[in-house]
């Protein structure tokens, strides 16, 4: 932290592996621990650049990752309630930060402003 670039490089590296941990946990968004763990990384950083990051593998957001989750979830029968759940959380913390996805971009929110 004490060369030049330490803050910065420090800041990408928590980025990256809070956005990680967030694509995790909505993956496993059905496991209620994996659940609070996603609503404690989005009460630390809930920045539309953060939000909007794409998983490495997937190149889909954490929202995409949760609502394709649910989607799974009702196709198999299943009740889909904590796939709801991870889904509402994003959905409101992409709200506040105002970076919904367009409707056309499969998000089905409003503002479209997209990092």
């Amino acid at each position: 932290l004490q060369q030049p670039a330490g803050p910065r490089l420090a800041t990408m590296t928590l980025k990256l592996g809070g956005s990680t941990a967030l694509h995790l946990a909505a993956e496993k968004s059905h496991i209620e621990k994996h659940l609070r763990c996603m609503d404690l990384l989005l009460q630390c950083n809930h920045t539309p650049d953060f939000l909007c990051m794409k998983d490495r593998n997937s190149q889909a957001t954490a929202l995409e990752i949760a609502e394709k989750k649910l989607q799974s979830a009702v196709k198999y029968g299943e009740d889909g309630k904590a796939e709801q759940r991870a889904v509402d959380l994003l959905r409101l913390y992409h709200s506040k930060a105002d970076c919904l996805p367009d409707a056309e971009e499969g998000g089905g929110g409003s503002s479209g402003a997209r990092g």
